[in-house]
């Protein structure tokens, strides 16, 4: 059974929009820095859907590239899920949606990230929103985005719940 380490619910006051035309925002990112070592097998993450998205979007956990940016995927696992069960609602509300299937082995104070990747069609107006909280809040990290080419990090905090499976306790996903 998954235990939560990290999370950040703060109600948000934002989104980030993934795969946004204007900018293209091609992944979404949430740095945590978990407080128990373990198998990072489940987060959920607080999303809303605007218009009729054909598609899915994706979890992995990445590593840090020690310069507070995201750099490669780790584990084995990456969690999909069909953006057409993502509710329509209003800017800034957004919904718990969870993702499992993910395999990837974390250490007690160092830092990760979650990614949120889509593969549906950029547009500004039919998309993925993912929660935040523009002033931050979240001690053990900050967000970032992906536009293609490189990744640019602020102070804004991410909507997400982080959960492992201490070594030893759990089934490997491989």
């Amino acid at each position: 059974m998954p235990i939560l380490d990290q999370s950040f619910t703060t109600t948000p006051d934002a989104t980030a929009i993934l795969r946004f035309a204007s900018n293209n925002q091609v992944q979404i990112a949430q740095q945590f820095t978990p407080t128990n070592g373990g198998i990072c097998t489940q987060v959920i993450l607080g999303l809303r859907r605007n218009g009729t998205v054909s598609g899915n979007v994706s979890v992995a956990i990445y590593s840090d590239t020690g310069s507070n940016l995201p750099n490669a995927q780790i584990g084995t696992g990456s969690a999909n899920l069909d953006a057409s069960t993502i509710s329509v609602l209003s800017d800034p509300t957004t919904e718990e949606k969870t993702f499992t299937n993910i395999s990837a082995i974390v250490t007690s104070g160092v830092k990760y990230w979650i990614v949120l990747s889509g593969d549906y069609s950029f547009s500004s107006t039919i998309y993925i929103a993912w929660g935040q909280v523009v002033a931050g809040g979240y001690s053990g990290g900050q967000r970032a985005i992906y536009d293609g080419t490189s990744w640019t990090a602020n102070a804004a905090d991410m909507y997400f719940k982080q959960y492992y499976d201490p070594i030893g306790g759990a089934a490997l996903f491989l």
